[in-house]
């Protein structure tokens, strides 16, 4: 019994902190988001660069997943032989659609709204970025080690699943949520002259209905936790997997930092999908411990 309560010590801590600040946030939402209501803040460099930027970061856990399904195939599941009558040019053509429907996907802030000249810069350093963390992730999963490791079979299809799984259902989750609650941005309350009225998060509305623009909770934020998923890769919690749980963990409160000094949302809003996700990687985390797909896994010649 106190095994069980200490190895759960790490989620309640974490549940308790999440669940505080969101208290917090009910009562003082609209006094935190008025001190960086000030003149000028829909030009703030650091929320435009989140804004477009932050908007795609799923597309780097599906990256790792395309690349981690494809080598797992390629070097657990097909023979040899096979493998080696595969063309350079029929990988080449396979990875070139990928990054072009991932630098597509990143795109869509800049191809529905984001026209200025700035916005346009910004995208475009983001874009560079992107293809510079595609070009890590399908080097690091092609190193001779990590390729050793498809064709031990160390990589399973089960753990990719749950990972494609964890990163559409907090997707799906926050954005019926969002349809559901209805809650205006700070961006459409508080300043002078604002059309919409300032709305707790529980006081839901749908006099103004609509399927965009909605802050409850965060699609920014959401999209950074999948990031998550990547750890969903390794069961071993030594220093390596602490790093990158830190690093992720960073993305998304520097996310969250973008979301808020941009007035884009309230501190309810970035919390409940902090929350959301918290709850949804744990149940899939749980998820990995049990081998529901291992009769499906099948070889091919």
């Amino acid at each position: 019994m106190n095994k069980i309560f200490l190895r759960h010590i790490p989620i309640i801590g974490h549940l308790i902190v999440f669940l505080t600040l969101f208290l917090l946030g009910t009562f003082y939402d609209k006094q935190f988001s008025e001190l960086f209501n000030v003149q000028g803040y829909e030009h703030n460099f650091f929320g435009v660069f989140i804004e477009i930027f932050g908007f795609a970061f799923f597309v780097i856990p599906m990256m790792v997943i395309i690349t981690v399904a494809y080598n797992w195939f390629l070097f657990s599941k097909i023979k040899t032989k096979t493998r080696d009558r595969i063309q350079n040019w029929h990988l080449i053509t396979f990875w070139a659609i990928i990054l072009a429907i991932l630098t597509i996907v990143a795109s869509i802030p800049v191809m529905s709204q984001h026209t200025k000249s700035y916005e346009l810069l910004i995208w475009f350093l983001s874009i560079l970025i992107y293809w510079a963390l595609f070009a890590y992730i399908f080097w690091f999963f092609n190193k001779k080690d990590q390729r050793q490791k498809f064709i031990n079979q160390e990589y399973c299809l089960q753990t990719l699943l749950m990972m494609v799984i964890f990163i559409i259902s907090i997707l799906i989750v926050a954005t019926l949520l969002k349809i559901i609650f209805q809650r205006p941005r700070p961006e459409a309350t508080l300043p002078p002259g604002s059309l919409e009225q300032y709305r707790e998060w529980w006081n839901v509305s749908y006099q103004n209905f609509s399927f965009q623009k909605q802050s409850f909770p965060s699609g920014h934020v959401a999209s950074a936790t999948t990031l998550l998923a990547i750890l969903f890769l390794s069961q071993k919690r030594n220093w390596k997997w602490r790093s990158l749980a830190v690093i992720i963990m960073l993305a998304i409160v520097i996310v969250t930092l973008g979301r808020i000094v941009f007035l884009k949302h309230f501190i309810t809003d970035v919390v409940m999908t902090m929350i959301l996700a918290f709850i949804l990687y744990t149940i899939s985390a749980r998820f990995l411990n049990k081998n529901w797909l291992k009769k499906w896994e099948v070889s091919y010649g």
